[in-house]
Parts: structure tokens; C-alpha cells; sequence
């Protein structure tokens, strides 16, 4: 999208990475367990393009599955509460899930084939932007952002506890066993 922006004469730059893996876990049906048992299989995803197809696509390939050839894609709108819907019908035998709705996934039966981020493959999904006009005339602006965002990072890494009450503060998330797999999942 950045680019896109560039090539239309925008000013936007990346300044910062946030994410730079697929931060998500592949679940599906029982019976399925291993990525290769996908072939001729229907994965959900919200939407063409969005995020989760792109990070199934990766893991399909890097397990040398063709994700054009060698399965269904069924996209289902709406986001992970449709992605689950439509394996509880059948409609689907497997979907990306994140933190922390693959505990919910899990708790209905569905088996995490691959945690997508462990796997290390390289993705920019989000990150921090600025318009370089701004960047050129406030650099120190910037640079302050930047360091309040590290320390940020920093802070939510090594204090589990505090980043748990913050978490669950904006989230609204109550049960413990999700604030602490969700804290964990983004920790690393």
C-alpha cells in the first residue's frame, strides 16, 4: 500500500516495523494434521489478499503446496468469528487464526497445524507510518516517537504483569488464561 501511495505521488513512509512476521496460527479440523493434508482441502479467510490468506499462501508454498492448484479458498467476510463459523459448518476445514482467538478454535476441537510466526518467514504486516513532509520538518518529533514506542515494546516484554492489566484494560478480556496466552503471543 505504501508503495502504491509513493508511485501516486504520496508522501508516506515506513518509519517502523511493528510486526514483521504473519502473526497467526493455521487451525483445522481433526482430522487433518499436517499442513500437506490441506491438498484438495477448503481454507477460510475473511477476504482476498487480506493478511490471513497472504500468511497461508506463505506456509502452503514453504511447504511445498501449490496454494493456487492445491486448495479451495473460501472467502467468508467479516473476520475470525466467521473463519470459526464456517469451520463449525463444515464449509471449511481450516483457517488462520490469532491470538487469542486460536483459543477459542481450540477449545471447539480444531488442531493448530503450524503457529504461522514461529516459523520466521518474513512479512511486514503492520507498522508505523509518517508522511515524509512531516519527517523532514519535525525529525525530532520522530525520533521521540520512535523511542517512546521501543521503550513501549521494551516495557510490555519484560512486565508481564503491568502489559496483562494494560491489555486488559483496552481489550476488556477477562479470562486469565486468555490475557496470559494473548501477553505471551505478542511478547515474543
Amino acid at each position: 500500500a505504501v508503495g502504491a501511495t509513493r508511485v501516486g505521488g504520496g508522501d508516506t513512509k515506513i518509519v517502523a516495523g511493528v510486526v514483521n512476521v504473519p502473526a497467526f496460527y493455521l487451525m483445522a479440523h481433526p482430522s487433518i494434521r499436517s499442513v500437506d493434508d490441506l491438498r484438495g482441502r477448503r481454507i477460510a479467510i475473511d477476504r482476498r489478499g487480506a493478511s490471513q490468506e497472504v500468511a497461508a499462501r506463505l506456509v502452503l508454498r514453504a511447504r511445498g503446496l501449490d496454494p493456487d492448484r492445491d486448495v479451495l479458498w473460501i472467502s467468508v467476510g467479516g473476520g475470525f468469528l466467521e473463519i470459526l463459523a464456517s469451520l463449525d459448518s463444515g464449509a471449511a476445514d481450516a483457517g488462520n487464526f490469532s491470538s487469542p482467538t486460536n483459543l477459542e478454535a481450540r477449545k471447539r476441537g480444531y488442531v493448530e497445524l503450524v503457529d504461522i510466526a514461529a516459523q520466521g518467514i518474513p512479512y511486514q504486516g503492520s507498522c508505523i507510518m509518517a508522511r515524509e513532509s512531516f519527517l523532514n520538518a519535525r525529525p525530532e518529533v520522530a525520533r521521540k516517537f520512535i523511542r517512546a514506542y521501543v521503550d513501549a515494546l521494551h516495557r510490555y516484554k519484560t512486565d508481564e504483569d503491568f502489559s496483562i492489566r494494560v491489555l486488559t484494560q483496552y481489550t476488556k478480556l477477562e479470562d486469565p488464561e486468555v490475557q496470559r496466552a494473548t501477553w505471551h503471543y505478542y511478547a515474543r
